[in-house]
């Protein structure tokens, strides 16, 4: 994936959470939030979610490897959106249910082969937040969906490109344990 790909899918996201970030807000909390489980796999992400009802919210998020992470040569970006619904109570506190989107691209290497392609998803989420300081809560996330891949594969030593695929497969679309700032 050359270097202009991968700036279109980082482009979109951040052009979206600009605009949204401009938006005048009367009684909309924004909080920004971090998955700690993608941080401990060397995965950074940073993401921000936005009330826009009572009961509703949109989370955004972006995920990219920098470095090559356990001395693999490995390479993602992702960016990511969630419509939530909050249950019983008001938008960021307690259970929530919801869709969302995600597309990225990959890179992967292993002795043999090179996996390079992208992807996208749809899901249904579910969670539940729970407040740990004033403006701090812990958030845990779970969610499936259906991942389109498009991939190519090299062989190394061949140096022959296999033609590439569309792969589809339900999967595990979010696994998340994050910290949340609420700012106001």
């Amino acid at each position: 994936m050359n270097t202009k790909d991968k700036k279109k899918w980082i482009t979109v996201p951040v052009i979206a959470f600009m605009l949204l970030w401009a938006l005048p807000s009367t009684a909309q909390q924004i909080a920004v939030k971090t998955n700690v489980l993608s941080d401990l796999g060397l995965v950074p992400n940073i993401g921000a979610e936005l009330t826009v009802g009572e009961k509703t919210s949109l989370e955004f998020g972006l995920t990219g490897v920098i470095a090559d992470p356990w001395g693999l040569d490995f390479d993602l970006t992702m960016g990511s959106f969630q419509y939530r619904y909050w249950i019983p109570q008001r938008a960021l506190t307690q259970l929530f249910v919801g869709a969302g989107i995600k597309a990225g691209s990959y890179r992967y290497s292993n002795s043999s082969t090179l996996f390079e392609g992208d992807f996208a998803a749809a899901e249904l989420v579910g969670g539940w937040a729970w407040p740990i300081a004033k403006r701090w809560n812990l958030e845990v996330s779970y969610g499936f969906g259906l991942v389109m891949r498009h991939q190519y594969e090299i062989e190394h030593e061949a140096a022959a490109t296999v033609s590439p695929s569309m792969k589809y497969d339900i999967a595990t679309t979010t696994l998340g344990v994050s910290f949340v700032y609420i700012i106001k």
